[in-house]
């Protein structure tokens, strides 16, 4: 731990408010009401790109910094991400030994083998919604999350779970069940996939797709040749089932709750989607296609409801001094900054409370790199989320298969104040749900 006197006189300069950092009681505070992510923002507001939080942390605000932090100097995670998992380990070279194991799986080349699978599931939603939810108002935090975990099951085990079919006869599926009694169903549905895939590896049945844990079990360690142990394997995959559901489906369950807020923007998208998709049954290859509303669309959700908004917590290695803007900080100090306030800049998004697809389409080559230049959705550097190419193409399917299909609207139980984020590491709506209702379009 750094001495906290040494730490104050180096970052004597800094403006804070002495009791705010003489511990770490008041930011813990606000992390306890999930309005961490705000309050480092107003702080940014009213003393500075550079405000300390606590005794041993920097918070900063400026994208130059960003780039250099994450990407240059690659500094290590803290120990606020102190879990056992690929996605949490702390230093680099056991990130980047772990990540080999399967990058591959995550590669755009892959993620486009598992389009067909994407596709079903998107026209199973649709049908879902017809056949149970048709103008009656719908959780789509429930229902996404079902709709997301059949695709991240599939992905990770090879599995069929059939949670969309079971939320739309009402019944629990295996997961939903594991999850209610978490963490020790969760891990013995985990472990009993695993297996599954081991037996499927032993008789010598080939995958049509992999799955991720097949490459996990397939893997051997550089230095030994051994095998992952089970319990990374079985951590790894709780780790890959729940970062990717519950960030996706609160992805998604925000974008239709943005368009239900706007028939205006609802009617561009639908236009642009009839062109591109004309028989509402067959969703064709979007990577082909030219959508540059919904391209717009999608990045300014992201600019604005993000939903990992939290601080990217870093550590200032032990073998030197970081020059953070001016301010040297010691080994061991954590720095880090937020994609919420990175994202509203005022100066690169104009009026950045509002949200507007059309800032995207000005056609001007340098406030497009300038833009791109401040947009972290899925974190920067070496650590950036593994799975963004898989959680981009099941967002762009399902929200195009959804407006080709419904037209949206909120009910009336879902309001700006019921979606409201509220912000831990990750974001979700303050009324812990997000009502909405779907009127089949006709033809």
């Amino acid at each position: 731990m750094i001495s906290t006197l040494l730490l104050g006189a180096l970052l004597l300069k800094l403006a804070f408010q002495l009791f705010k950092t003489a511990s770490d009681l008041w930011l813990t505070s606000h992390v306890f009401r999930f309005q961490q992510t705000t309050t480092i923002h107003k702080l940014f507001g009213k003393y500075g790109p550079v405000v300390r939080v606590s005794p041993d942390k920097v918070a900063f605000c400026d994208a130059d910094t960003m780039r250099d932090s994450y990407s240059v100097q690659k500094c290590e995670k803290s120990s606020h991400y102190k879990l056992f998992t690929m996605l949490t380990l702390l230093d680099n070279a056991s990130h980047s030994a772990r990540r080999r194991v399967f990058g591959s799986h995550y590669t755009a080349a892959n993620v486009a083998r598992l389009q067909p699978e994407i596709h079903n599931s998107a026209l199973e939603l649709v049908k879902s919604l017809e056949l149970t939810a048709a103008a009656r108002p719908v959780d789509c935090l429930d229902l996404l999350r079902n709709f997301v975990v059949d695709i991240a099951v599939f992905s990770t085990f090879g599995h069929n779970l059939g949670a969309l079919g079971k939320w739309t006869t009402n019944v629990p599926d295996d997961l939903s069940v594991a999850i209610a009694d978490f963490p020790k169903m969760g891990i013995v549905f985990v472990a009993k996939r695993i297996h599954e895939v081991q037996h499927q590896i032993d008789t010598g049945k080939e995958f049509e797709i992999p799955p991720l844990v097949s490459r996990m079990l397939q893997y051997r360690q550089p230095s030994t040749n051994d095998a992952l142990p089970f319990e990374v394997l079985v951590a790894e995959g709780v780790a890959h089932l729940v970062a990717g559901t519950e960030t996706t489906s609160t992805t998604l369950s925000y974008f239709l709750w943005e368009i239900s807020c706007s028939s205006d923007m609802m009617q561009r998208l639908q236009k642009e989607i009839d062109t591109a998709m004309p028989d509402p049954r067959t969703i064709p290859d979007l990577s082909v296609q030219n959508l540059p509303y919904l391209n717009a669309f999608i990045s300014e959700w992201f600019r604005v409801h993000g939903v990992i908004t939290g601080l990217m917590e870093r550590v200032v290695p032990a073998t030197r001094n970081y020059n953070l803007m001016g301010y040297v900080l010691p080994p061991g100090t954590v720095v880090g900054t937020q994609s919420w306030s990175i994202q509203n800049s005022p100066r690169v998004f104009p009026s950045p409370n509002r949200f507007d697809p059309d800032r995207w389409l000005d056609g001007s080559e340098s406030g497009s790199a300038e833009r791109a230049a401040h947009m972290m959705p899925f974190g920067l550097g070496t650590r950036v989320c593994t799975g963004q190419q898989l959680a981009q193409a099941v967002i762009r399917v399902a929200l195009v298969a959804l407006v080709r299909n419904f037209d949206i609207r909120a009910d009336s139980s879902t309001t700006k104040a019921s979606m409201r984020m509220r912000h831990g590491f990750a974001a979700f709506p303050t009324a812990g749900e997000c009502k909405l209702i779907f009127f089949p379009r006709t033809e």
